[in-house]
């Protein structure tokens, strides 16, 4: 199982268990994380 944590400043801790998961493919899961934080960020100081 593949875990993603974040945490309360938004750095995106990583545990990777599955060894054949790909890399890529959580790279891209993490920037869309990270894309949909600052979205939620910057509508939250609107």
């Amino acid at each position: 199982m593949n875990s993603l944590i974040l945490t309360q400043d938004n750095q995106i801790f990583i545990k990777v268990i599955n060894k054949d998961f790909k890399i890529k493919e959580l790279i891209k899961e993490v920037e869309e994380i990270q894309i949909n934080l600052d979205k939620n960020y910057f509508l939250s100081l609107v």
